[in-house]
């Protein structure tokens, strides 16, 4: 008698474990989100800051809205940096970021601020400078613009 309850206590751990092997989890990945165009920058030309219009709009930035896999709120928030620290390991790793907010396509900045940015990256003053800026878009990941 014991040896029949042995045997079948070992062919139903066997039906045990293979039923429950019998359904494969659906393996899921996650979608590429990207920005749908570049980022327009209005004036497109060279700018420059003077005290006289310091509080005066010097540069807007806008953007198309970053459709992510599900519907919800997008954070944004601009970037600046030089020129030699956006590539590398270390890219945009000293950039100077604004958070615009969620869902707000366009950010201006004032001749103030745009020497703020530039001080704050080390650029010399009285001298033309470059300055390299990018859109970040944030829900579930980091997505950013050209």
């Amino acid at each position: 008698m014991k040896k029949y309850i042995s045997k079948l206590f070992a062919l139903g751990s066997l039906l045990f474990l293979g039923a429950s092997c019998e359904n494969d989890a659906e393996l899921t990945y996650l979608k590429e989100v990207n920005f749908p165009a570049d980022i327009k920058v209005a004036p497109s030309s060279t700018i420059v800051l003077l005290e006289d219009n310091a509080e005066e709009n010097a540069l807007t930035i806008s953007w198309e809205a970053v459709k992510f896999p599900i519907e919800a709120p997008v954070m944004y928030a601009v970037q600046f940096d030089v020129p030699s620290d956006i590539t590398g390991a270390n890219a945009w790793l000293k950039a100077t970021r604004f958070e615009v907010g969620e869902d707000v396509l366009t950010k201006s900045f004032s001749g103030r601020d745009l020497n703020k940015i530039a001080t704050d990256l080390g650029l010399p003053t009285n001298a033309a400078n470059k300055l390299i800026v990018r859109v970040e878009a944030q829900m579930d990941r980091k997505v950013f613009s050209n």
